[in-house]
């Protein structure tokens, strides 16, 4: 094949695959952002940024569909126009004829998968960034359809409506004012750890909402002013509901906003994911679950220690302390997290005083109570809830009965409990410890599989979209050279559906990959079954342009 021909065809196809992609990207980028655009609430610089972010993306994910349809197009007219018939007679084979698509796919492909590998996923990131940075708006609209909002596992704000305030002066801090706001702190059930039971209720006229996002980390920060507020604790039984003006609830730290996902990652970001697992957000938020759950047991055991080396043990904490005491004959129950003392029969033993913080002294007796602790955010904190039943409360020289009282108080977390977390910082360091229960270790296991199968799949769907654009070429080359009539729409409908089959099988494969098994999770055959599928669409288009290409060079 001369030079001559091979520019002649490597520059209309170079210039029908430009004008192809940027159409695409174009369209594919305005789509990305209609979602967006309708429930984000974006202003028009957020929506300028956004289009600027999406079409590196959108031209990557163009690639294989605009080289598919420049070469059917190009080799059609080609065709069409007897030029094909011309290089024949002349001893250009359909082989030599198809060097040039071949050339313009091993260039999409690299670049393509340059794209994939170090610009596509900031770029990604930085759209779902700007999308989550209108937290207010966000937050606004999902109170107007909802009615409610989880601010974290253990916090959740439910309101009547929801308004916008103008952003202060104060950098990245968004304000938002709520009507006949209600907000409920929850805590772990006595009887089942994973049951979140109501612990009060804060209710006020209206409330403003400070939301404060932190670039490093992506978590966000929610306080909250009470206007005429009232706090309300679940049981009213003997105690004291205190109406005020105006309050303050928080600062609550929400999870990000942005979940870790490996289609955000760079090829450096996946390759230290896999070597060094703990340093995903996905392991250590399960790791914060079992070092949270050993920290409370620990905490435990420490109550039941002082309780049997003293008889009483003291919670100290920055605006209020108490005093628990346990009298003879006082029984001792260690459930694990949970820290249950019940009196001798027909007695009250056990008894609770406040000796800090309250208006007036207040005290109580009771014949059982239950104590159940467990770590703040801050990681330097404690909440101790103690609940007291059957009961005789005192406050000043008022005695009252009582079925049950609840009192929480936050104190200084204990070295000893503080010592787990650095401990058990990774899972290898943490499978080896004997507190690790079986249970637990299969979840860690589990979650480590996952974020393994998550990488490979990651890995191979950017290879296999890369390579399917060097596919489809060959496949739209032949079948424009088939298709002599100068249909080559036609040509490009029919070679779509194996284009479509490439791209569907890819998808599938990457979700069937993740799709870990609770039952055979060890075995790892959800990840072969991806990896098959991923790369089935691929080879199945290959054998299909190449055979194609193979019957024109025996014609």
């Amino acid at each position: 094949m001369s030079r001559t021909l091979f520019w002649y065809i490597f520059a209309d196809l170079f210039k029908v695959f430009m004008m192809t992609s940027g159409a695409l990207a174009g369209i594919m980028s305005f789509g990305g952002m209609l979602r967006p655009l309708m429930q984000g609430g974006l202003d028009a610089a957020q929506v300028v940024t956004i289009l600027g972010y999406l079409s590196p993306a959108m031209t990557a994910y163009s690639f294989p569909i605009a080289a598919l349809f420049a070469c059917t197009v190009v080799y059609g007219r080609l065709s069409a126009d007897n030029e094909v018939v011309a290089a024949r007679a002349g001893g250009v084979s359909h082989g030599a004829l198809a060097v040039p698509a071949i050339v313009l796919g091993l260039v999409v492909a690299i670049t393509s998968l340059l794209f994939l590998y170090f610009l596509v996923p900031n770029f990604t990131l930085k759209v779902e960034r700007v999308i989550k940075s209108n937290i207010a708006q966000i937050v606004a609209s999902q109170i107007e359809r909802n009615h409610q909002l989880e601010v974290s596992k253990d916090v959740a704000v439910y309101a009547q409506e929801a308004i916008v305030l103008p952003q202060a002066d104060e950098g990245r801090e968004q304000r938002l004012r709520l009507i006949g706001p209600m907000i409920v702190r929850y805590g772990i059930a006595p009887h089942d750890p994973k049951l979140r039971v109501p612990i009060e209720f804060f209710t006020a006229k209206q409330a403003t909402v400070y939301i404060k996002q932190f670039e490093d980390d992506d978590q966000v920060q929610f306080s909250f002013t009470l206007d005429e507020g009232m706090r309300l604790p679940r049981v009213a039984a003997g105690q004291v509901l205190a109406g005020i003006g105006a309050t303050q609830f928080g600062p609550i730290i929400q999870p990000p906003m942005i979940k870790e996902n490996t289609k955000f990652m760079v090829l450096e970001d996946l390759k230290r994911q896999y070597e060094k697992p703990w340093t995903s957000r996905r392991v250590r938020e399960t790791l914060n679950g079992f070092i949270s759950e050993d920290q409370q047991i620990a905490m435990a055991k420490l109550i039941e220690t002082q309780l049997s080396a003293t008889g009483r043990v003291a919670f100290n904490g920055e605006t209020e302390s108490y005093e628990l005491a346990g009298m003879n004959g006082t029984v001792v129950i260690n459930r694990g997290a949970d820290l249950v003392l019940s009196s001798p029969p027909d007695q009250s033993a056990i008894t609770l005083r406040q000796t800090s913080g309250a208006p007036e002294p207040l005290s109580a007796t009771a014949r059982s109570l239950r104590v159940r602790s467990w770590p703040l955010s801050d990681g330097k904190s404690m909440l101790i809830d103690m609940r007291l039943s059957d009961l005789s409360l005192t406050i000043g020289n008022d005695t009252s009965p009582g079925n049950e009282l609840s009192r929480t108080v936050v104190v200084p977390m204990p070295a000893e409990v503080k010592a787990i977390e650095q401990n058990r910082s990774r899972p290898d360091l943490y499978a080896g410890q004997d507190a690790a229960a079986t249970r637990n270790q299969k979840i860690l296991g589990r979650s480590l599989v996952v974020l393994r199968h998550d990488i490979i799949a990651e890995l191979n769907s950017r290879a296999a979209f890369a390579v399917s654009c060097l596919v489809l070429v060959i496949v739209g080359c032949a079948m424009g050279m088939i298709f002599k009539s100068g249909n080559f729409l036609t040509a490009f409908a029919i070679s779509f559906i194996p284009a479509l089959l490439c791209i569907t099988l890819i998808i599938a494969g990457q979700r069937t990959a993740g799709n870990v098994s609770w039952t055979f999770w060890e075995a790892g055959e959800s990840l072969r079954t991806g990896i098959i599928l991923i790369w089935t669409g691929v080879s199945l288009t290959f054998l299909l342009g190449a055979g194609m290409l193979w019957r024109l060079q025996r014609t």
